[in-house]
């Protein structure tokens, strides 16, 4: 009788992954980061694991990748180049997950800069959002995205218009001076975006006034009375 072929196990922690159990493993790796017992020596193992998943055709396993990948991203430039190519997926919910991602690693996303000013784009609403928001937490840094912030401030929705309002106040002195421009703008109601921004910002130096009460002749009603409410609100500021 021969003898019943020994099964081979998988040394405990090694990270092994087929197409049936994919879903299965990237959320043992999640957890694993989550809770912080994820092994160093894993830790590549892992990264190039998930790299690999988000090829996977599943929606929910490119997801969870992402999701496992920012956990993992303590040194965030291992996982930044997966992480930012997630950033063209064709699911709306990896998109997003990909730039709130980019996001939590505030400066150390800098060389994904472009790929997050395109993302602001996005024919997403809720992806061009993460995108805006994590420009924000990227800083003073992310200034080449202000002229593509501020196309956002045209758009009706008041949700999208208060995102991105909190991005360019985020990014310091730069943003000012764009916004000072932009009250000259061919767009009468992108002046009277700006009007609303320095309203917000708080910033009550001369430049700013003089740009304010200069926009508070302009030739459109609505420029106007966004110019005087935000001096008012400048006023009562300081």
């Amino acid at each position: 009788m021969r003898a019943k072929p020994v099964e081979r196990r998988p040394r405990r922690g090694n990270i092994k992954m087929t197409q049936a159990n994919s879903a299965h493993v990237i959320r043992r790796v999640l957890i694993a980061s989550i809770t912080g017992t994820l092994p160093d020596e894993f830790r590549e193992e892992a990264v190039t694991l998930l790299t690999e998943a988000l090829n996977a055709p599943d929606d929910d396993v490119r997801g969870l990748a992402v999701m496992a990948l920012q956990e993992i991203g303590g040194g965030a430039p291992l996982v930044l180049p997966a992480i930012t190519g997630a950033l063209h997926d064709s699911c709306e919910t990896v998109r997003k997950r990909a730039a709130r991602a980019l996001g939590e690693f505030g400066m150390a996303s800098i060389p994904s800069l472009p790929y997050l000013t395109s993302g602001l784009q996005d024919e997403s609403i809720a992806v061009r959002l993460e995108c805006a928001s994590a420009l924000g937490r990227i800083g003073p840094e992310a200034e080449p995205a202000l002229p593509n912030l501020f196309i956002l401030l045209l758009e009706p929705d008041l949700r999208v218009r208060t995102v991105i309002s909190a991005a360019i106040r985020k990014m310091g002195p730069a943003s000012v001076s764009y916004a000072i421009a932009m009250l000259l703008d061919a767009d009468p109601l992108m002046r009277e975006r700006a009007c609303e921004l320095f309203g917000q910002m708080g910033c009550l130096d001369d430049a700013v006034v003089e740009a304010l009460l200069e926009a508070c002749t302009d030739n459109i009603p609505e420029v106007r009375s966004a110019a005087r409410l935000a001096l008012d609100r400048l006023q009562q500021r300081n």
